[in-house]
């Protein structure tokens, strides 16, 4: 029944008034949509990244094709947009050399990504 209704609301809208897709069904659903990450500043490319899974640091900036040459590597920006105000970096230079860092600032372990998450790679100075 809930078909049919629906069915008739479709064919009857007026063409500006086209229907909102269901957040859980179709080939991009509002899940899908939120699966990405950001990376900007010196990195090879970048971009936005789909993550079609779980996902860390590393993998993220060997996606984007590795750090440059102007790359601070003892402070990538890590922000999780999901949470106000979480924001740290990643010393990728420790983490390189397997020293470990844990402090509420800096880290030195591979990092899991969150989606929406906004990962910048800043210069050097």
């Amino acid at each position: 029944m809930l078909t049919l209704i629906l069915a008739f609301v479709l064919q009857t809208a007026a063409p500006s008034q086209a229907p909102i897709p269901n957040p859980q069904s179709g080939p991009q659903s509002a899940r899908q949509l939120m699966a990405w990450v950001d990376i900007t500043g010196e990195v090879a490319k970048p971009g936005r990244y789909g993550l079609s899974g779980p996902m860390r640091i590393v993998d993220l900036i060997e996606r984007a094709g590795g750090v440059t040459d102007k790359a601070r590597r003892d402070a990538i920006e890590i922000r999780h947009a999901l949470s106000v105000g979480d924001s740290f970096l990643f010393d990728y230079a420790a983490w390189a050399a397997g020293r470990y860092i844990s402090t509420p600032t800096v880290v030195s372990y591979n990092v899991d990504l969150m989606p929406m998450d906004l990962v910048t790679v800043l210069a050097k100075p």
